[in-house]
C-alpha cells in the first residue's frame, strides 16, 4: 500500500469517526471544519478537500525530490471533542 492510499484511507476513517462523534453530541474543534460540519455533505466535502490538499502537496514534494517530507505528509487529522 502506498503512502497516498494509506493517507486516503486514514482520511476516510477520520471522516467516519468525526461524523459519528458529531452525531452523538460532540463538538468540532477545528474552526474551519466547524463551518462545514453542520451537514454530512459539508463535512465530507471539507475532509475530501483536506485530503486532496495533503496528497497533492505530498505528490509535488515527491516530484521535486523531497522524499523525506512526502512520507510524513499524508497523515491528516480532524480534531473533534467527544460528547460530555
Amino acid at each position: 500500500m502506498s503512502s497516498y492510499s494509506a493517507g486516503a484511507a486514514l482520511s476516510a476513517a477520520a471522516f467516519a469517526v468525526t461524523h459519528a462523534n458529531l452525531q452523538n453530541g460532540g463538538r468540532e474543534l477545528n474552526q474551519v471544519t466547524r463551518i462545514f460540519s453542520s451537514s454530512t455533505a459539508g463535512l465530507a466535502l471539507n475532509l475530501a478537500g483536506e485530503t486532496a490538499g495533503v496528497l497533492g502537496i505530498g505528490y509535488v514534494l515527491h516530484r521535486i525530490g523531497i522524499t523525506n517530507w512526502s512520507a510524513a505528509l499524508p497523515c491528516s487529522t480532524s480534531p473533534a471533542r467527544p460528547p460530555p
